[in-house]
C-alpha cells in the first residue's frame, strides 16, 4: 500500500496484531499522495499541487515503523534510496517477515519523483 493509503486503513494493522493474523505491511512511502497530487494538477489548484505544499504530505515525524513498535508490532524502516544498501535490507526484512507467525510492517522509504519510477510502473495519465 501506498503511505497515504496506508493511514486510511491504518485499524486493519491493530484489527491484525489484535487477532494474531500472519500477514505482511509493505508500506511503500514517498511521503505524500501522489494521486492527489497528480489530481490537483490536472484540475489547476496551486496551491495543492505544489511538492513543497504540506496538505498532501505524511505527518511530519510521523515513523509508521516505530508507530507499529509501539504496538509489539514486529516493523522495519528501510531508508530512502533506490540502491543496493536498500534492496539487501528489504530482502532482509521480507525473508524475516514470512518466517514470522505474525503482524509485519515494512516501511520502505522510496523516492516521489516520477522520474525514479520510469520503466517500473506509468508515471503519467490517470489525472
Amino acid at each position: 500500500v501506498g503511505d497515504q493509503g496506508f493511514i486510511n486503513g491504518f485499524k486493519g494493522l491493530f484489527a491484525a496484531a489484535e487477532n494474531n493474523i500472519r500477514v505482511i505491511y509493505l508500506v511503500c512511502n514517498n511521503g505524500r499522495s501522489v494521486s492527489l497530487t497528480k489530481q490537483s494538477k490536472s484540475q489547476d489548484i496551486p496551491n495543492l499541487s505544489n511538492n513543497s505544499s504540506k496538505f498532501l504530505g505524511d505527518i511530519p515525524g510521523l515513523n509508521y515503523a516505530k508507530l507499529a513498535q509501539a504496538a509489539n508490532i514486529k516493523s522495519y524502516n528501510i531508508p530512502l534510496g533506490l540502491t543496493g544498501k536498500t534492496t539487501q535490507l528489504l530482502r532482509v526484512a521480507l525473508n524475516s517477515a514470512l518466517e514470522y507467525k505474525g503482524v509485519t510492517l515494512i516501511n520502505l522509504n522510496i523516492p516521489s519523483a516520477p522520474t525514479a519510477w520510469r520503466g517500473i510502473w506509468s508515471v503519467h495519465g490517470n489525472e
